[in-house]
């Protein structure tokens, strides 16, 4: 019979611990990093799914020794940065959760549950994960700002008086003004209206573009 992997015998023990460490981390955080939990999340489940995938994907890191893709918490991240955590209030998180799960190891370690010669070789492993998900969480709050900076500039276009918008919606606005006001708004006249302040106003939004280009 083939020896396990050292490494791969922490991993094995410590997930058979998880759900007693992920306790651990969510208690810390709700002391220490409040904000971490979502409004929504009274019962801290969210937070609870959020620490045991971290957990599970660190130990997989430490048994496999293979880096994983970063598609998965880069949704999360960006799922957490949407209900208004901030990238400083992560970063402690992660810190936080790191330091916590090394202590609950330790505590195996201290009863001969894991091998100390083994978390002293995962140790490395446990930190560098954290690593990793900051580093990501920086990019992904980054491209987040790129995103928002791009979309304000584009309101601001907008909301100037030479955008193509600006210079098409008065001919909108007068027709929607004159016929509202003078006549029934289904009624034939009135459609063909619309049809016409439509295509003129999609006309000038085309010429407006090509200038400009």
């Amino acid at each position: 019979m083939l020896q396990q992997r050292p490494l791969t015998v922490l991993a094995n023990r410590v997930r058979k611990q998880s759900d007693a460490i992920v306790i651990s981390v969510l208690t810390r955080l709700r002391s220490e990093v409040p904000d971490y939990l979502p409004g929504d999340d009274d019962s801290g489940e969210a937070a609870q799914d959020n620490i045991a995938s971290y957990l599970a994907e660190m130990l997989d890191w430490i048994d496999l020794g293979a880096d994983p893709g970063h598609w998965s918490f880069d949704s999360a991240i960006r799922h957490r940065a949407s209900q208004g955590l901030t990238l400083s209030s992560l970063l402690h998180a992660y810190r936080l959760g790191a330091a916590t799960i090394w202590d609950e190891l330790a505590r195996l370690a201290d009863t001969d549950e894991i091998e100390k010669e083994a978390l002293i070789a995962a140790t490395p492993s446990i930190f560098a994960w954290m690593n990793t998900n900051s580093l990501r969480a920086h990019a992904v709050f980054r491209e987040i700002d790129i995103r928002d900076a791009r979309r304000n500039e584009q309101v601001r276009a907008a909301e100037h008086p030479s955008s193509t918008w600006a210079r098409a919606m008065p001919h909108l606005v007068n027709a929607v003004d004159q016929r509202f006001c003078s006549e029934d708004w289904q009624a034939p006249a009135t459609r063909r209206c619309f049809v016409k302040v439509g295509r003129r106003v999609l006309s000038i939004f085309i010429a407006s573009r090509h200038q400009e280009k």
